[in-house]
This record gives structure tokens, C-alpha cells and sequence, in this order.
């Protein structure tokens, strides 16, 4: 009767110690998996900046304009180039000595430029005036009267009045080479026969070109 008693008394040692063992390793192998790793010390380390994504859709490009380093010259000064983003063909641009005109246009940011809209002054009430042969340069910065002819053009158009009436569609440009412009050049060349060139309004379409914003990164870690 003594050693039945106490082999029942090792038999519940073993189940307490089997017991003992079990939560061990439970709490070493939780139910539903494996053992997790443990989070490194201090955090997460350092990660890489978002990727930054193009702009979406084509946009007038005239709100991302670096106005003071845009200029015209050989312009009439009560009609500047300001007047071409106004909306009013009436106040547009005229140029002053003679026909020729150079205008140029810095973006505050590398943009995408897909096509450009020139609209016929006041209307098309005086056709004389309108710009015929128009080059277009490229990052091109400085260019003068006396050296403009002298630099091969991105792209040159010869305009009719047809492409300057306000219902027309805009012109497209030669897209990829219009892929990170931070200025756009255009040299009126001549017009339909004016003694002035008038231009009644300008749009650039296109969109951003996508940057990361390391700044912007930075503030959020």
C-alpha cells in the first residue's frame, strides 16, 4: 500500500513537470506558428523615399512658370508678354521695331511638354499680324538677334491663320524631345505681311516631371 502511494505521488510529479514543459514550449513556439524574430533594436532602420510619379494628365503649364526669368524681346511695352496668359486676344502681344519677336519662358520645375496653342490677336480683326514661321528651342538660355538664326531649332512650325483661331487644336511637338524642358525659346521669324507681329494668347500643355522631394522625405522620419 506504501509503494502504491507513492508511485501515484511520481506519477503526478511527472505530469507536473510535463505540464511545466508544455508551457515552456509554448511560450517558446506560440500556438499558430513558429517563434517570431524579435524587432531590432532602436527601430526600423533607415528606408528609401517614396518613388515620385509623373503628373497625370496634361495640364496649361503656364501656372508652373518662373515668371521672373521669363522676358520678351523687341516687345511693344503696352502689350507684354504677360498678356498672353490673361485670356483677352484683344491685350495679347505685339512686338515693337518690326516683326520679329523672341520669347522665353523658364518653368520653376523640369515639365513634359506635349503640344503649344498660339491664338490670333484681338480675334483675327488684323490677319497681317499674325506669326507665320515660329522655331521653338530647347534649355537654350540667353539666345539674342544676333546669334538666334545661327542655332538649330527643336522644332519649327509654319502657321496659318487656321491653326491660330481659338477653335483650332494645338500644335503637337516632337514629344520626345520635349521630355525635361526648363525652358522653352520661340523666335517669330516673320508674319502674314504686318509691319508688327500680334499674338493674342499662348498655351503650353504638358505636365510635371516627376522628383522625389528629399526634404519633404526627410520631415517625416
Amino acid at each position: 500500500l506504501l509503494h502504491s502511494d507513492r508511485r501515484q505521488g511520481e506519477l503526478a510529479t511527472e505530469v507536473g513537470d510535463s505540464g511545466s514543459l508544455l508551457g515552456r514550449t509554448t511560450d517558446m513556439f506560440p500556438l499558430g506558428g513558429a517563434a517570431q524574430p524579435a524587432a531590432a533594436a532602436g527601430g526600423a532602420g533607415p528606408q528609401e523615399p517614396p518613388p515620385a510619379a509623373d503628373g497625370t494628365e496634361d495640364t496649361n503649364l503656364s501656372s508652373y512658370l518662373d515668371k521672373p526669368g521669363c522676358y520678351c524681346k523687341n516687345e511693344n511695352k503696352s502689350y507684354p508678354w504677360t498678356n498672353l496668359f490673361i485670356g483677352d486676344s484683344r491685350l495679347g502681344l505685339q512686338s515693337d521695331a518690326d516683326e520679329q519677336l523672341i520669347m522665353h519662358f523658364e518653368f520653376q520645375e523640369f515639365v513634359k511638354v506635349k503640344s503649344i496653342k498660339f491664338t490670333e490677336f484681338n480675334n483675327g480683326a488684323d490677319p497681317e499680324l499674325a506669326p507665320v514661321t515660329v522655331h521653338v528651342h530647347v534649355n537654350r538660355v540667353n539666345l539674342g538677334f544676333e546669334d538666334i538664326e545661327d542655332v538649330e531649332p527643336t522644332q519649327t512650325f509654319t502657321m496659318t491663320l487656321d491653326n491660330l483661331r481659338s477653335t483650332a487644336p494645338p500644335m503637337d511637338l516632337f514629344y520626345v524631345k520635349f521630355q525635361r524642358v526648363k525652358s522653352l525659346t520661340f523666335f517669330v521669324e516673320d508674319n502674314a505681311g504686318g509691319d508688327v507681329t500680334a499674338i493674342g494668347g499662348l498655351e503650353i500643355m504638358g505636365r510635371t516631371v516627376a522628383t522625389t522631394k528629399m526634404n519633404d522625405f526627410k520631415s517625416r522620419q
